[in-house]
């Protein structure tokens, strides 16, 4: 792939799922709340120019895996919805 999107081969076929997706919906999962306040207050920082878009998405990544490591995705100590 190119563009630094190595690693991440699922990205494309997300952003493609997106374009006619319903704009209403919320993943349904304990840690969202926390997730988007990430976004949404480092999302700002970047619009508003606070930081620069590569410092925001390193933080937003940094964050977004913190919160998702202590709660069990990454050692598979979360349990399975399903």
């Amino acid at each position: 792939m190119q563009d630094g999107l190595e690693g991440f081969k699922f990205v494309p076929a997300l952003v493609e799922s997106w374009q006619d997706g319903v704009p209403e919906f919320r993943p349904r999962f304990a840690e969202w709340p926390e997730i988007t306040e990430i976004v949404q207050e480092w999302g700002t920082k970047m619009m508003l120019g606070e930081v620069s878009t590569e410092e925001g998405a390193t933080e937003i990544g940094t964050r977004m895996e913190a919160v998702l490591e202590a709660a069990g995705y990454y050692d598979g100590s979360k349990p399975k919805a399903q």
